[in-house]
């Protein structure tokens, strides 16, 4: 009886440390991370942040771009600012693909660089355009805003050196959409430093373990049979 007890439990240790061994070596096919945007340098006292995220997915060759904000914002086209301003180590000019025209077109991609109130300097830049956001903050967009890079990678992501940290991306918003459709809150530049970065998980990772955990409870039942 005690040895078989012992060898269930070495069983089911060895799933665990296999499936472990497995997350490890696995190669991802998506590596993801998340900045944070939650610092507002425009005028005025806005709400307190988060304001949105931007997602980075690295997809083969590619980087996934999404830019999610916070429910009640909207990206807006003050002028001040633009729907996502971001810099690459390199300066290389890019490819945008997957890009809505009709909401969002590309007024910067790497060949010359656009000066933003309060944010700096940045060298790639993608607009919302009148027919989404309208002038000023007369029609925010809530989005999303989704693009994809082509032939870069996550890591090529860079600040811009405005401040002693730098900004990693700027992004030109109204913190409130009114009833009406028009800003009823403050427009302005909302930032992610490089601090703000978060590693998510790969899926298919965590599967694996979640499998492996799942396995012990039918190791437990046969070793009280």
């Amino acid at each position: 009886m005690f040895t078989s007890k012992l060898s269930l439990h070495l069983a089911g240790a060895a799933v665990v440390a296999g499936s472990i061994t497995l997350v490890a070596i696995t190669p991802p096919a998506r590596a993801d991370v998340m900045y944070t945007l939650d610092t507002f340098t425009g005028t005025g006292t806005p709400p307190a942040g988060p304001y949105g995220t931007v997602d980075l997915s690295q997809d083969g060759a590619n980087v996934d771009v999404t830019v999610t904000l916070a429910a009640g914002e909207g990206f807006t086209n003050t002028g001040a600012g633009a729907a996502l301003t971001w810099d690459l180590a390199g300066e290389p000019v890019v490819t945008i693909t997957n890009l809505d025209a009709t909401k969002f077109t590309v007024s910067h991609d790497g060949t010359s660089t656009g000066n933003l109130d309060g944010t700096g300097s940045w060298f790639y830049e993608i607009d919302c355009t009148s027919a989404a956001c309208g002038s000023g903050g007369n029609h925010p967009y809530p989005g999303p805003l989704t693009f994809t890079i082509d032939n870069i990678s996550t890591a090529d992501f860079i600040s811009n050196g405005k401040t002693s940290t730098g900004y990693k991306f700027a992004s030109d918003i109204c913190t409130q959409i009114g009833t009406d459709g028009t800003c009823a809150g403050i427009t302005g530049d909302i930032t992610a430093t490089f601090d703000s970065a978060t590693s998510i998980p790969e899926p298919a990772a965590l599967a694996i373990l979640g499998s492996a955990l799942l396995c012990l409870p039918a190791l437990r039942r046969r070793q009280r049979s």
